[in-house]
């Protein structure tokens, strides 16, 4: 007759071979923008995302050039170890990254009181111009889900460079079940928004 103790320890050997099979297999994710609600979203972001188009309190606009990527795998944006650290399986945007990033900076800087312009707008020929060059979007999970998102931004006028910064933010999104691809989105999101918030408060700041 088996005993119960030897039982118990066969149900944590077979549960540890399935958690691990958890890091095999890629999850696709969909990023958004802004983080959910009732997850550090500021009043002025979720104001700018139900009117983007709102008049600019300030009356200055800045032109946004679609960010550039200088990642080489471009719809990787993160990673899943094993229980040994080994790199098993990748996390996967099913959506644009730059266009994804490009959203953020939109809405952050309209909700700092700016008009944010289309490159080949027309109406604002003499407006700064922010250029974005994406540096590392990654989100990696062990006790919890860690987003890091880097960029550089670059803002020029007339031709000159008026402003030239790395923004490199980290966050993490509750504990990691296992490795769940709405957790690494998450991350990733909480991530991009207090990058393209400090964007944003520099810009104001600045005067520009």
């Amino acid at each position: 007759m088996i005993g119960a103790g030897a039982v118990m320890r066969g149900a944590a050997v077979l549960f540890l071979l399935w958690l691990g099979g958890c890091a095999f297999g890629d999850r696709h994710v969909t990023l958004a923008y802004p983080p959910a609600p009732n997850v550090e979203v500021s009043t002025a972001t979720a104001a700018a995302a139900e009117a983007p188009a709102a008049v600019p309190k300030n009356g200055r606009t800045i032109v946004l050039q679609p960010p550039v990527e200088t990642r080489t795998l471009k719809q990787v944006v993160g990673i899943i170890r094993n229980g040994h650290g080994r790199h098993t399986a990748d996390v996967i945007a099913d959506n644009d990254v730059a266009a994804w990033i490009a959203t953020a900076l939109r809405m952050e800087i309209e909700a700092a009181g700016y008009a944010v312009a289309e490159p080949a707008g027309g109406q604002a020929s003499n407006a700064p111009v922010l250029e974005c060059r994406i540096v590392l979007v990654r989100a990696t999970a062990k006790g919890s889900y860690r987003g890091r998102v880097a960029f550089l931004a670059v803002i020029k006028k007339d031709g000159n460079e008026i402003f030239n910064k790395n923004y490199d933010a980290q966050k993490n999104a509750g504990t990691n079940l296992l490795a769940s691809g709405a957790g690494f989105a998450e991350s990733l999101s909480l991530a991009l928004a207090a990058a393209a918030r400090e964007l944003a408060a520099d810009v104001k700041n600045a005067g520009i």
